[in-house]
């Protein structure tokens, strides 16, 4: 169990119409709002042993299906809740190694990603990449009472604090119960403020490769596919999109799913599939670092989902 990847939680798109659940990170208050709709105790920090991030594992998981929130609501929440802390116990027994942490926001204007590695409560390496680049610089740095101070091979430094919400209950902030960091980046005399989401945590992979459950090819080889589809969807190029396929692939929308059995259905439905609204959630997140779902890569808020064959689900606001 040392590949489970366990993701934040974000609130439903919306759960009054049965729509599918979207999950991504955000700050625990909303994740909170989420967590109560679809009935689940909202007393549990966003550290990797609650509940509710236990549940979302299997929650993602019918998200890439296309279950309406609702049916999730009724049928399933309990018995997920109960079998996936069970499930996490077991690999937590198993892994008591290394783990890193994400977090997405802003850096001054710019996008970024930002990845910690942390073992025994302290920083042992890491990585940040700007959006628009999507090149990792490397990170080194030490945990303070309350905050993180990293330094990167740029020269450039972040000195942050922890983010709570309150459901800390008055205890020092820490990566188990924090939902963010914030404070600012300097280099070279130049200071930006820095706001940053929790995205997801997940063991260190004895091949160090983020994406070894999902794939053999390399990390780099992978994102590529994830990358050609992504540049080739918001460039509205259909044949070069459908070469990142991984043919029938589901999309699923207003609760209902279908499935596009190859490239000139794909091809025939583009602007059905990649209406306005997707394409603009499409472009809030990079394709670089994704979260692992159920054996498969998620970009963004499950906008798109990949195999080691190319995408195989779609999520349409």
């Amino acid at each position: 169990m040392q590949n489970l990847f366990i993701p934040l939680f974000h609130a439903p798109h919306d759960t009054s119409t049965g729509g599918t659940i979207s999950i991504r990170h955000n700050e625990w208050s909303r994740r909170r709002g989420g967590l109560a709709n679809l009935g689940f105790p909202t007393r549990y920090p966003p550290g990797p042993s609650a509940l509710g991030i236990l549940t979302e594992i299997g929650v993602s998981a019918m998200r890439l299906s296309g279950i309406p929130c609702t049916t999730i609501q009724r049928f399933f929440v309990p018995v997920l809740a109960a079998l996936l802390f069970l499930t996490l116990s077991a690999a937590q027994a198993q892994d008591s190694g290394a783990a890193q942490i994400s977090y997405e926001g802003n850096l001054g204007p710019a996008r970024i990603g930002l990845t910690v590695v942390v073992k025994g409560g302290a920083v042992t390496g890491g990585h940040y990449f700007y959006a628009k680049y999507l090149t990792d610089i490397p990170l080194n740095g030490s945990v303070q009472p309350g905050a993180l101070a990293l330094k990167g091979q740029d020269g450039g430094s972040f000195t942050l604090k922890f983010v709570g919400n309150g459901s800390e209950g008055g205890k020092p902030l820490n990566f188990e119960n924090s939902v963010g960091l914030e404070g600012a980046w300097s280099n070279e005399g130049k200071t930006l403020p820095v706001k940053l989401t929790a995205a997801g945590q997940s063991p260190i992979r004895a091949s160090g490769r983020w994406y070894e459950m999902v794939t053999d090819q390399s990390d780099a080889a992978f994102e590529a596919n994830v990358q050609g589809f992504y540049e080739a969807v918001l460039a509205g190029d259909r044949a070069a999109a459908a070469k990142f396929v991984s043919f029938p692939l589901r999309v699923n929308h207003s609760g209902k799913s279908r499935m596009v059995r190859n490239p000139g259905e794909l091809i025939a439905q583009w602007e059905t599939i990649f209406t306005p609204a997707y394409l603009a959630a499409l472009k809030k997140d990079p394709p670089h670092d994704l979260s692992i779902i159920q054996g498969q890569a998620m970009l963004g808020d499950g906008q798109a989902f990949f195999s080691d064959k190319g995408a195989t689900a779609l999520n349409i606001p």
